[in-house]
């Protein structure tokens, strides 16, 4: 698959005045190149350009969701299901390295002589990754990924919605997105399991990239409820991150053959990690809650309902100028 050698723009910023069609084709073109970036270094194994390309799936999940009143109800669901699958395959490299990274980090709580046992686990995690690695790369050269990105520089709009402006349509698109957050987030507690954080932290991430790509049209309301997403994403992903860490642990504790003075050290460590687990789960719950009663959203949503209303008038009067003069 050729690529083009410009550099792609770290973020997307779709412009308020154009159509629905012309932002879909933007917002996909710009995952696809985004995805094609990282693919030759993804299948080398290099940690960040896996994290990346995770990312670029990610973006493009979010993307189809908000534009989903534009796309044909076919074209939604395989969307979603090839970039998940792409999103998982590379989940299961990153997951390696992002373990083994919890574990090293955690290491210094841990007893001396219990930290010393630690090794085999690293290598367990290495091996892990070799198989996950081989996985990614079969998938990133398969027919199946080649016409995803065929499909994305393609997408299938619908004729309803190609010609209507993005500006007053993105505050309606963005309450959809606010209401999957919310409900997610119904359901987190101080002993939330990792299905329930892991579903809120992937709205609050959607949440996040739709607010990006719509950043012209927002303003000082979108920004701060960007950076506050932000924090919010990186406090629940170290809480994840934590929980995935201890899932790891016991299972390797609990597997046959594994070394006693490993196992050992997987049962100190996932204890450690669990005192560590608790104080997150209080830290998001909190956070959370002092997100939505701050109506941080909400204020965010009408500002740009208000600046896209403003669009067609705005567009109005400079053709009647131009058709004065």
């Amino acid at each position: 698959m050729e690529t083009s050698d410009e550099p792609i723009p770290r973020k997307l910023r779709l412009a308020p005045q154009e159509s629905l069609s012309a932002a879909v084709i933007a917002a996909f073109a710009y995952g696809a190149g985004s995805l094609e970036r990282e693919r030759a270094a993804s299948i080398a194994g290099e940690p960040e350009p896996i994290h990346q390309l995770r990312v670029a799936s990610r973006r493009l999940r979010a993307a189809a969701e908000m534009f989903s009143s534009a796309l044909h109800a076919s074209q939604m669901s395989l969307l979603e299901r090839d970039l998940s699958w792409v999103a998982q395959i590379a989940g299961k490299v990153r997951e390696c390295d992002v373990i083994a990274a919890t574990i090293r980090a955690r290491a210094p709580k841990l007893e001396p002589r219990l930290a010393a046992m630690l090794p085999p686990l690293y290598s367990e995690l290495e091996v892990s990754r070799r198989l996950a690695l081989a996985q990614l790369a079969g998938a990133l050269d398969s027919r199946r990924y080649s016409a995803l990105i065929a499909r994305l520089h393609k997408p299938r709009i619908r004729i309803a919605t190609a010609r209507q402006p993005l500006g007053p349509a993105a505050g309606a698109m963005l309450a959809r997105m606010t209401g999957a957050m919310v409900r997610a987030a119904a359901k987190l507690t101080g002993v939330s399991d990792a299905k329930t954080v892991h579903r809120l932290r992937v709205r609050v991430k959607r949440m996040r990239y739709a607010l990006e790509m719509l950043a012209a049209i927002g303003g000082k309301r979108s920004r701060k409820a960007l950076a506050r997403l932000e924090d919010l994403q990186d406090l629940l992903g170290v809480f994840n991150d934590t929980i995935v860490a201890i899932g790891w642990l016991i299972a390797y504790a609990s597997a046959e053959g594994a070394p006693t003075e490993a196992v050992l050290a997987a049962g100190a460590m996932a204890e450690s990690l669990r005192r560590r687990e608790r104080k997150l789960a209080r830290r998001c719950v909190k956070a959370w809650r002092k997100f939505d009663r701050a109506g941080i959203m909400k204020d965010a949503i009408a500002e740009i309902r208000r600046h896209g209303r403003a669009i067609p008038q705005a567009q109005s009067r400079e053709l009647t100028s131009a058709t004065e003069t």
